[in-house]
């Protein structure tokens, strides 16, 4: 279970590719690195990853499973990209947002960037086999980000930015045609990973 709120923006280092396993090499800020450990588990990009090595300020995650690098934008993401970070919250602490489980349901695309009044409106295309569903929601996370739908229409949802999220994660960096994570909560139909 994650919040939902990210805490911070780490820059990827390397990505090695073997048969079968990608490991990301993420640079971590400080304040972070120092409390990660092996076997810690996260959400990067919203996706739920345990860390398999530390090295300072380099935080390493395996990618062993196709369908992982399938259902997400992993597969697509080069060194200097910028990556969401949240951890996992303590037991008792309040969620914060609305929670994320860190299991991404869909990749889908940014439409269409607006500029408003203290912040963004970003209209994104809406899985077609899971427009239902999203209908009946109220948020969803992107890339980590807990949002709240703003309105659904023609196949596609919008959510409002404010300055906030678009100076404290990776939102603020996406363009036009980019392809973000997806997590509609409670949506049973994830894949085999």
């Amino acid at each position: 279970m994650f919040k939902g709120k990210i805490q911070a923006i780490g820059t990827i280092e390397n990505i090695e590719k073997q048969p079968n396993l990608e490991r990301h090499a993420i640079i971590f800020p400080d304040f972070l690195s120092k409390k990660m450990k092996i076997d810690t588990i996260l959400a990067i990009n919203g996706v739920s990853l345990t860390v398999a090595k530390v090295e300072q300020n380099i935080i390493f995650f395996d990618l062993t499973n196709e369908e992982a690098l399938k259902l997400t934008t992993f597969s697509q993401l080069n060194i200097g990209y910028k990556v969401n970070i949240e951890t996992t919250p303590e037991f008792g602490t309040l969620t914060g947002r609305y929670p994320l489980s860190g299991i991404i349901t869909d990749v889908t695309n940014v439409e269409e960037i607006i500029n408003t009044e203290g912040g963004q409106k970003m209209w994104l295309t809406a899985p077609i086999e899971k427009t239902e569903i999203l209908a009946n929601k109220k948020y969803i996370g992107i890339d980590g980000v807990s949002l709240l739908i703003e309105k659904i229409k023609d196949g596609h949802f919008s959510v409002n930015l404010d300055s906030d999220i678009l100076q404290q994660t990776n939102i603020g960096y996406r363009k036009k045609e980019d392809k973000v994570n997806l997590e509609i909560p409670d949506c049973s139909d994830v894949g085999d990973w």
